[in-house]
């Protein structure tokens, strides 16, 4: 059969059949490669993805030291990008909780972060058997590291570690929440009132663990750049600085008084210049001689002595991990075995009417971190019977803060507020403490009697 094709008469025979042969075959070429373009389009978008964009780990409490199939990221929340797909191995560690490490499995269309929740160590001595009574014992231990004064350091012993334990206990815990707050504001406070008596180191200090516990702190983040501009200003006192340190380091003057110690004379010195390898010297040399010193104490039967001055050192060298095992081996050792004896023995005599040394024992057992609250209002109660008013109110507000089911504790707070004149806060400890349930007659008998003279009273009174 004969092909036609379209002639152009002017064309010589020939020409017109190859030019039209040309045009298809470029026709065919174009749309092999449109199909190849389209099937190489089609299977990037059908190939399976081999990792995702962005994988995030947060923990409860934040701060946590992550490592990643063995690749340390730092403190969390951390951000990976391209993450393969398949099983990894998370490790999570921050001191004062259990450690957690588990192997997760990354896929292409989830895209919510890993979370972890990490749980407190118990404290040494710890009597909690319940989520419950462990706020409880974390509450009363965050009081009083609040009132020492350790913020955020040492950073399993502070005030912002307890309430981060409790918040990982009870997350929407107000005490904790509003514990935070405080420690922001007294943190602040210290800053700004060091800057304006030109005590920039102490400014730096405060500045610096503002910044740690409060990530992105706006009055931080410029408080530290105006006092390490001081502090530039003032890098020729660092020879003054270290004339006095090792003149206070013979003195043995160690840690102790706060502003002319050798270790704050150290500390100047390096503020100044964080180089400098003779401050550097002396405040090792400072570490070394107190550590030696608590080591006699211990030697020698001090227990809580050695407790305190390795507590306080433990909060100026917060990541020297020999001043932690140190305080570590003797809080689960000799300090644990002195705290439970005067746990009991305190118990013991309260219980039997002796107060005066309900009160010696219960004492050292708070001082060696006893948090329970029944400790607590035994403390309490056996002050009030010596007279010691003031102390006693502590101690009792402490235990019904952590325990608002401590009958006894109220009841005492209520006669304290009765004999200070205060009529109506007497009357609401009464009655919180009638309604705590008890078998014991001639108490409920009392506090009825109290209850209804003094509602008798207030109704009475006039009004102001």
């Amino acid at each position: 059969m004969k092909t036609l094709t379209a002639h152009d008469p002017s064309a010589p025979d020939g020409i017109a059949p190859v030019r039209v042969r040309k045009l298809w075959l470029a026709a065919a070429g174009a749309l092999v490669l449109l199909v190849s373009l389209g099937v190489a389009f089609a299977f990037l978008l059908t190939a399976r993805k081999k990792t995702v964009d962005a994988l995030v780990v947060v923990t409860l409490p934040s701060g946590a030291d992550v490592t990643f199939d063995g690749a340390s990221l730092g403190p969390s929340p951390v951000k990976l990008e391209h993450v393969r797909l398949g099983a990894h191995t998370v490790r999570v560690a921050k001191d004062g909780f259990l450690p957690i490490e588990r192997e997760v499995e990354v896929k292409a269309d989830v895209d919510a972060p890993l979370e972890f929740d990490m749980k407190p160590i118990a404290p040494p001595g710890s009597v909690a058997r319940t989520p419950e009574e462990q706020v409880q014992e974390f509450t009363a231990l965050a009081e009083d590291a609040f009132t020492r004064g350790d913020l955020t350091v040492p950073s399993d012993r502070s005030a912002l570690y307890y309430a981060d334990a409790i918040l990982s206990i009870e997350r929407r815990n107000e005490y904790a929440e509003q514990l935070r707050g405080r420690i922001r504001e007294a943190l602040l406070t210290t800053a700004k009132s060091a800057s304006r008596s030109k005590d920039f180191e102490r400014a730096k200090d405060a500045y610096e663990q503002l910044a740690s516990a409060f990530p992105g702190d706006a009055d931080a983040t410029s408080g530290l750049a105006l006092t390490n501009q001081q502090l530039r200003r003032d890098s020729n006192r660092s020879k003054e600085m270290l004339s006095l340190g090792e003149a206070a380091l013979r003195a043995n003057r160690l840690i102790e008084p706060d502003g002319r110690s050798a270790y704050a004379y150290a500390s100047k010195a390096l503020a100044a210049d964080a180089d400098n390898a003779q401050a550097a010297s002396l405040r090792r040399r400072v570490r070394d001689g107190v550590l030696e010193h608590a080591a006699t104490l211990v030697a020698s039967g001090r227990v809580e002595e050695a407790v305190r001055l390795l507590g306080r050192l433990a909060a100026l060298y917060p990541t020297d991990r020999s001043v932690r095992a140190e305080l570590d081996s003797l809080m689960n050792g000799a300090a644990l075995e002195a705290l439970r004896s005067h746990r009991t023995e305190g118990l013991d005599a309260y219980r039997a009417g002796n107060y005066r040394l309900a009160v010696d024992h219960l004492r050292a057992a708070v001082a060696l971190g006893a948090a329970d609250s029944s400790t607590r209002a035994a403390l309490g109660v056996s002050l009030l019977k010596l007279g010691d008013a003031a102390h006693a109110r502590r101690e009792l507000e402490r235990s019904v803060v952590q325990d608002g089911a401590q009958r006894e504790a109220l009841a005492s707070l209520g006669d304290i507020a009765a004999r200070e004149g205060d009529l109506r806060r007497a009357l609401d400890y009464y009655r919180r403490a009638r309604n705590v349930e008890s078998a014991e007659t001639r108490e409920n008998d009392r506090l009825d009697g109290l209850i209804e003279d003094l509602d008798r009273r207030v109704r009475e009174a006039p009004q102001r």
